[in-house]
């Protein structure tokens, strides 16, 4: 199975590139989602 080269962009505000995920992003913490943003 293949796949297909996309341009697809996934960013947070919640945390930097290439940085730590906070721990209330985490099930160590509160377990909550992080705002995401994508775009095509």
């Amino acid at each position: 199975m293949g796949f297909a080269l996309s341009n697809m962009q996934l960013t947070s505000e919640a945390f930097e590139t290439g940085g730590t995920i906070p721990s209330k992003y985490t099930g160590e913490g509160t377990d909550v989602s992080p705002p995401l943003m994508w775009s095509a």
